[in-house]
C-alpha cells in the first residue's frame, strides 16, 4: 500500500498480478476472497474480490472512518477516537456497537485506587471512571503530554510526569487531589521527566529525568530535592518496593540500577540486556520482574537472576503483578499476556490488535484493564483445577453452559458477553 494504492503480489511466484487505485490500509477478509479498503479520496469502504481483481462492493460512510481489523463476521474501524464494529452484511454493513468516546483515542497510563471503585487513565489529562457504571467522573485537563502518573498510597493524590513543551517555563512535575483536582504541588524542571513513583509510606516522589540522565527524589509537602541518584541513561522505569526500602529505575542503557532508600546508596545494578521500558516489584517485595524485549525475574535480595523468557520480539512496554502474587500481565506490541510468577511460564496470550500501552490488576484480582488506543477489559474466568496441574488459574475454564468460549452467559441479555456478565459463584 502506499499514497497512489495499493499493490498486490502471487506469493508463490513473487509476481505482481494489480495495481488497486484505493488510498488507505488495505486487510484481507477472513475468507480470503476479497480486499477491503478505506479510500481516502472518496471516505468510502471498498471491495475488491481476488477472483475476478475488480471491486466488488462500496460502502459508504458519511464521514471518515478507519479500518482497522476484521473479527469473525464483524469489521472493526476507528474514527476520531471512536471505535465502531459493524456486522459484515452482503448487502450493507450495519452498526453494532460503538465504544464511549472517553474510551477512545490514545491513552497511556491505567491505575485502580486500592478499593477498585475507581479507574484513572491518562489521555489527553488524567481521567477518573467509575468502574460500577464505567462512567467519567471528573477530568484533570492538560495541554501537555503526560508521560507517566502515579496514585498516592492514601489514593487521594495523582502525580503526573508531563511530557515536551514550548514553554520552558511550565512545571513538568505536577500532583493533584483526585476529589477537587487542585494542584498540591508544583516542581519546575527545564526538561521533562519520564518516569514518576510515590514512596509508599513516607512523602516524597522519585521520578526519571530526561536531561539529567539520573533518578530523583523529591518532597510531595515543598517540591524539594532530597536525593539525586547518577544513571547511565533516561530512566524509563521506577517503581518501589511495598516495603519502601528499595527504589529500581530501569535505564535506556540496559540496566537496572538498586537503591536502599534508608542509606540512599545502590544496592546492586543488574544488566537487562537492553533497553528497559518496564519493570514491577511482586506485591511481597521478593522479586523484580523487568521488561526489555525479555521479562526477567530477579531476588531482591542479591540481584540474582530466576529466570528469563525466550525472546519475544518487541519491548515490554508496561507490567503489573496480580494481588496474590501469582500472576503477572505484560503488554507489549503485539502481545498481552498473562505469565506464571512460581515458574515463569507464559499461561495466556492475545495478539489481535494489540499495540503499545498499559496494564493493571483490578484489586479483586479477576480483571485487567489495557490501554493503548482504546480501553479493554479482560476476565479471567478461572473455575476448578481443570487441568490438573495443582494450580487453579487462567487456563481451567469456567463450567461450560450456554454463552461464550469460557461458559459464561450472556447474563443481561444486552447482546455482549461482557464484564457485567460474570460466572456464577461456584466452587474453584
Amino acid at each position: 500500500n502506499n499514497y497512489d494504492g495499493a499493490l498486490i503480489w502471487d506469493a508463490s511466484t513473487g509476481n505482481r498480478i494489480a495495481i488497486v487505485s484505493a488510498k488507505g490500509y488495505p486487510k484481507v477478509s477472513p475468507d480470503a476472497n476479497s480486499i477491503w479498503f478505506y479510500d481516502n479520496d472518496i471516505g468510502n469502504i471498498r471491495v475488491w474480490d481476488i477472483e475476478t481483481r475488480q471491486f466488488a462492493q462500496e460502502y459508504d460512510f458519511e464521514s471518515e472512518h478507519h479500518l482497522e481489523q476484521f473479527t469473525d463476521n464483524q469489521l472493526v474501524t476507528t474514527k476520531a477516537g471512536l471505535i465502531s464494529i459493524w456486522e459484515n452484511g452482503i448487502e450493507s454493513i450495519n452498526l453494532l456497537h460503538t465504544s464511549p468516546e472517553a474510551f477512545g483515542g490514545s491513552a497511556g497510563d491505567v491505575l485502580f485506587t486500592e478499593d477498585g471503585n475507581r479507574l484513572l487513565l491518562n489521555r489527553s489529562g488524567v481521567q477518573i471512571f467509575d468502574t460500577v457504571t464505567w462512567a467519567l467522573e471528573s477530568e484533570i485537563p492538560f495541554d501537555i503530554y503526560i508521560y507517566e502518573m502515579a496514585l498516592s498510597p492514601d489514593n487521594q493524590s495523582v502525580a503526573v510526569a508531563l511530557g515536551l513543551t514550548n514553554n520552558p517555563d511550565k512545571d513538568m512535575l505536577r500532583t493533584y487531589d483526585l476529589e477537587t483536582g487542585a494542584e498540591t504541588l508544583a516542581v519546575n524542571y527545564t526538561n521533562t521527566f519520564a518516569s514518576v513513583a510515590y514512596h509508599p509510606t513516607e512523602n516524597y516522589l522519585a521520578v526519571g529525568r530526561n536531561r539529567g540522565f539520573d533518578l530523583a527524589l523529591y518532597s510531595t509537602q515543598n517540591g524539594i530535592m532530597l536525593s539525586r541518584f547518577v544513571e547511565g541513561g533516561v530512566p524509563n522505569a521506577v517503581a518501589f518496593s511495598s516495603d519502601g526500602m528499595l527504589v529500581a529505575s530501569g535505564n535506556a542503557d540496559g540496566n537496572v540500577r538498586v537503591y536502599n532508600t534508608a542509606t540512599r546508596q545502590p544496592e546492586y545494578v543488574i544488566d537487562a540486556g537492553g533497553n528497559v521500558n518496564s519493570l514491577a516489584f511482586s506485591r511481597d517485595g521478593t522479586m523484580l520482574a523487568v521488561g526489555t524485549r525479555l521479562l526477567s525475574f530477579y531476588n531482591t535480595t542479591n540481584g540474582q537472576e530466576i529466570y528469563t523468557s525466550d525472546y519475544l520480539g518487541t519491548d515490554i512496554n508496561d507490567m503489573s503483578f496480580s494481588p496474590d502474587n501469582r500472576l503477572l500481565a505484560t503488554i507489549r506490541d503485539g502481545s498481552i499476556a498473562l505469565w506464571n510468577v512460581k515458574s515463569g511460564k507464559q499461561l495466556w496470550e492475545t495478539t489481535e490488535g494489540t499495540r503499545y500501552g498499559h496494564i493493571a490488576f483490578h484489586p479483586d484480582g479477576r480483571i485487567i484493564v489495557t490501554a493503548s488506543t482504546n480501553l479493554s477489559l479482560w476476565v479471567i474466568n478461572t473455575g476448578a483445577d481443570g487441568d490438573n496441574d495443582g494450580v487453579d488459574d487462567v487456563l481451567d475454564s469456567c463450567p461450560q453452559q450456554a454463552g461464550d468460549i469460557n461458559g459464561c452467559p450472556d447474563k443481561d441479555a444486552d447482546g455482549f458477553i461482557d464484564l457485567v456478565d460474570l460466572c456464577p459463584d461456584e466452587v474453584g
